[in-house]
């Protein structure tokens, strides 16, 4: 499902996230373009916390910060379902990237995740060169 640049406001993403709880069928949902900030990334990260058919979920192009990624990497640990997170184009910084590869080290399921080159620094950049040599993760945008 594209929903992407539709101008989504909070109590619309809160709708989406209703529905994702109840969801049995979507495994694709891209919102990518729709101003979603930290606290509405948190009604989501909710619903992906125990969502069982959503495979990839496009957040590109949003107002995600740190303390959204922090949402969704403590989401990541407990989802076994989902394959491909995009958070391109979103202000997630160092400290969100932190937090994702934390949560990697534990999740085994998620096979993509983009982030954005400018969120890396040197330091990201050869722990995750380490760890794409011996995890489950075959592709990070970084």
């Amino acid at each position: 499902l594209n929903l992407s640049y539709n101008n989504i406001e909070a109590a619309g993403i809160k709708d989406i996230a209703s529905a994702l709880f109840l969801n049995s069928t979507l495994t694709t949902l891209s919102l990518g373009g729709n101003n979603i900030n930290s606290a509405s990334v948190k009604c989501l990260a909710e619903v992906i916390y125990f969502n069982k058919t959503l495979r990839t979920l496009a957040l590109d192009d949003n107002k995600i910060d740190a303390k959204g990624a922090k949402y969704l990497s403590d989401a990541l640990l407990a989802n076994k379902e989902l394959t491909e997170l995009d958070l391109r184009c979103n202000n997630i910084g160092s400290a969100g990237t932190i937090y994702f590869a934390e949560a990697l080290l534990i999740n085994t399921t998620l096979k993509q995740l983009l982030l954005g080159e400018k969120h890396v620094n040197e330091v990201l950049w050869k722990f995750f060169q380490q760890y794409l040599n011996y995890q489950h993760l075959s592709l990070i945008h970084i």
